[in-house]
């Protein structure tokens, strides 16, 4: 699934909760800030091809030291990277890095969601959650 696709598929189940997500194309800054009723936040949207091996997040340059630096002033920060096989794999804050292994891939996603089977009130949720 495309970034794009991924924005628009979250938006769409999204719209019935109490959220506001919107998009924002600046160089250095996540994709997507949302504010929900109990907080707010970023998510950056990556589209990945492979589960194997050493697994490289494509940040954009600065992408990565701005997360870094939003998690260290006690903000929050996802990473959503989409599968072709339609899962969504979930870091939160300190479990965004560059670089996974596989096994750290697997074992360090706060979520794992099939696509397929997602709906609204899970993602609102988990965006909406306080810890």
């Amino acid at each position: 699934m495309k970034e794009r696709e991924t924005y628009l598929m979250l938006r769409k189940k999204l719209l019935p909760y109490p959220i506001i997500l919107q998009r924002i194309e600046y160089q250095c800054v996540p994709d997507l800030f949302f504010r929900s009723e109990n907080k707010g936040g970023w998510i950056e949207i990556k589209d990945l091809k492979k589960l194997t091996g050493t697994i490289r997040i494509p940040f954009r340059p600065g992408q990565f030291a701005w997360i870094q630096t939003h998690v260290r002033l006690n903000g929050t920060s996802y990473l959503f990277c989409t599968m072709p096989d339609d899962f969504i794999y979930i870091f939160k804050n300190e479990n965004i890095k560059k670089l996974y292994t596989e096994n750290e891939f697997n074992s360090l996603a706060n979520y794992i969601l099939d696509i397929e089977y997602l709906n609204g009130k899970d993602m609102y949720n988990i965006l909406n959650k306080q810890s």
